[in-house]
């Protein structure tokens, strides 16, 4: 048994050097993301998200088969499953995520119309976006996708990001557009 904890050990460790520089930029805006989707009072960053995960992987607590899944994938299941689990044991705040809407300047007043969104629609869209959230569970997917479109990102690079293939991500997408014409539809 010893020896075959030691050449599982020895594979973990050789996936992990096999891992691409990308794929590891990826695992780093994954763990960013999970943190941010799943805020609690502790003091996780998602260095120690990654870090627990290597550590549940290389105890051998989280076992890997290379045979059903490439490592990437798994790496990524890892860390949402602990991430989820981190999210159950505590209290719940408020999501971090970055402003999507441009600031509106103060300095200068504007002349003439602008397409600019005034401080009311703003807040309505900031409403509307936080409800259509509110819609999905934290850990599903759409939210995941949301959260991503809100930081700039657009199609392959956030199912590159989510470790997730063409079709599941444009399934999920038309899932948020159900969601966002049934809103739409009930107003």
């Amino acid at each position: 048994m010893l020896q075959t904890v030691t050449n599982l050990r020895e594979i973990v460790e050789s996936a992990i050097a096999a891992l691409s520089r990308n794929e590891l930029i990826r695992l780093r805006t994954y763990a960013d993301l999970l943190i941010r989707l799943h805020p609690r009072d502790g003091a996780e960053t998602s260095e120690d998200l990654l870090q627990e995960t290597l550590l549940r992987i290389l105890s051998g607590e989280r076992r890997w088969i290379p045979e059903s899944v490439p490592f990437f994938h798994f790496f990524l299941g890892c860390m949402r499953s602990i991430a989820s689990s981190w999210r159950k044991r505590s209290p719940r705040s408020a999501p971090d995520y970055a402003d999507p809407f441009t600031e509106l300047s103060d300095t200068q007043p504007a002349l003439i119309a602008s397409n600019e969104p005034d401080a009311e629609r703003e807040l309505s869209a900031k409403e509307e976006l936080e409800h259509i959230l509110s819609q999905f569970k934290p850990g599903d997917r759409a939210a995941e996708i949301l959260h991503l479109w809100m930081e700039g990102s657009r199609g392959d690079e956030v199912a590159r990001t989510l470790g997730m293939t063409e079709r599941e991500y444009h399934t999920t997408v038309k899932r948020i557009r159900r969601t966002v014409a049934r809103r739409q539809k009930w107003r």
